[in-house]
């Protein structure tokens, strides 16, 4: 059995053969495993990150801006398949 051992799993594995840099599947809130989310991004730039996010119990999809406009200061913009949209600034120190 090769490919899969040696940490990361088989995300890391699908990671790497996709080029993504971000491919999480996630448990809606109400916790139901049959039923999950799935996250899947890239960074175009090392400041400008590009995701979509797929929900299969809803099936509700968005898609995610970040760019980063300082190290501590990033602005996010969302928009959803139920024409829904959210726009925010994240803040952040590391010490």
């Amino acid at each position: 059995m090769g490919g899969f051992g040696g940490g990361g799993g088989v995300l890391d594995f699908a990671r790497r053969v996709t080029s993504l840099d971000v491919l999480r599947i996630e448990p809606p809130a109400g916790g139901d495993i049959a039923n999950p989310s799935v996250t899947a991004g890239k960074y175009v730039t090392e400041r400008v990150y590009i995701g979509a996010r797929r929900d299969a119990e809803t099936s509700y999809s968005a898609i995610e801006v970040q760019i980063e406009v300082t190290p501590n200061i990033a602005v996010q913009i969302e928009t959803g398949s139920d024409n829904s949209q959210a726009a925010g600034v994240n803040w952040q120190w590391d010490y």
